[in-house]
């Protein structure tokens, strides 16, 4: 006996509402009481009511119409302790930009939330989300609270009602789903153009509270390429903290180079870190940023753009595929998404 497929119009039916309501319900629209999409979404799953993917790429498509109000709104949490982490964060600024653009594509409006906002308890403004029927959660973490674990200040967010997933950096407390550069192949992508272009002898800098954002991959990919790449020189890594300006790394920089005298040095610095320093680049050291960013001091070094803007509008898909889906809460095993980034040249490197 075949067994009768489950729709839309069969839920609405045995729920006693329009099929619309239903759909509504499932995509987690607050043109609906937080009731009814439970009460829906309950039958949904007890019926095995799965959605149709041709059907959903027809209404996604519709959503998408020039001039059609946006319905669904997406919060952008704001976990830092800065009221406003986009001034003068080029990362932020971009990951912001991407996810925008890729919730407004999806039919949705992605709107700024700080959780330390003063008089608004986590509590309440969960509570302000589920009566905007808000149900999907961009977490935007700031990069010292990934250095630390993933937990950050007063990050007492109920997550367990929300499509959620953070961006940038991974959150660990609590685990969900993430979206970030993979830095392991960022860096191995700027190892192996050096090595194409004749560099055997190159430097990493790379200190502890970056280190661990990472996730220790950039380390990882450095010494596993100098150790199994022929005729690479292998150079300590440069861990120490500070700007790197005298009194605060400086000093130390210039006895590691002097030490170890590299061709050219990978990292998260810039040609500027080393000429307040007395040297010359790129005629004394090459230099390539890991994380190159549009913005002042960037402009003429060479390095890897590690797309922002993709990994913001990454973050953005993976919450609003949770909401299609109707899952909510923190998974039992949190799901990456890694992007790649590009090569960008720049004058910061000796010609070969």
């Amino acid at each position: 006996m075949t067994a009768t497929r489950i729709t839309l119009r069969s839920l609405a039916t045995e729920a006693g509402v329009s099929p619309m309501t239903v759909s509504h319900a499932l995509r987690g629209s607050g043109r609906v009481s937080a009731e009814v999409r439970e009460a829906v979404r309950a039958l949904a799953k007890a019926r095995g009511y799965q959605v149709d993917p041709v059907l959903a790429a027809g209404m996604a498509q519709m959503r998408r119409r020039p001039g059609r109000r946006i319905e669904s709104v997406l919060a952008w949490l704001n976990v830092t302790p800065d009221r406003d982490p986009f001034a003068g964060n080029p990362v932020f600024q971009l990951m912001w930009k991407g996810a925008k653009a890729q919730a407004e594509e999806a039919g949705y409006r992605l709107e700024r939330f700080w959780l330390n906002e003063p008089g608004v308890s986590p509590e309440r403004l969960a509570g302000i989300f589920r009566a905007r029927g808000i149900e999907g959660v961009v977490v935007n973490q700031y990069y010292r609270q990934a250095a630390e674990g993933g937990r950050a200040p007063g990050l007492a967010f109920d997550l367990s009602r929300f499509a959620c997933a953070s961006v940038g950096t991974r959150l660990r407390a609590p685990d969900i789903h993430f979206a970030q550069a993979d830095h392991f192949a960022c860096a191995l992508l700027a190892l192996r153009r050096l090595h194409a272009n004749g560099f055997r002898r190159v430097g990493l800098v790379c200190p502890p509270s970056v280190d661990a954002i990472t996730g220790h991959r950039v380390c990882y990919a450095y010494e596993g390429f100098v150790k199994h790449t022929r005729e690479m020189k292998a150079v300590p890594v440069f861990r120490t903290e500070g700007t790197l300006a005298r009194g605060d790394g400086g000093e130390a920089l210039e006895r590691w180079i002097a030490r170890c005298r590299p061709e050219v040095i990978l990292g998260w610095l810039l040609p500027w870190n080393l000429t307040r320093l007395g040297f010359s680049v790129p005629q004394e050291v090459g230099v390539v940023t890991i994380d190159r960013v549009p913005a002042p001091g960037y402009e003429n070094c060479a390095g890897v753009d590690q797309n922002h803007v993709e990994i913001g509008a990454a973050g953005v898909r993976v919450v609003i595929e949770q909401l299609r889906q109707g899952k909510r809460g923190i998974p039992e095993t949190a799901a990456a998404t890694m992007i790649e980034g590009r090569w960008v040249e720049g004058e910061s490197l000796p010609a070969r």
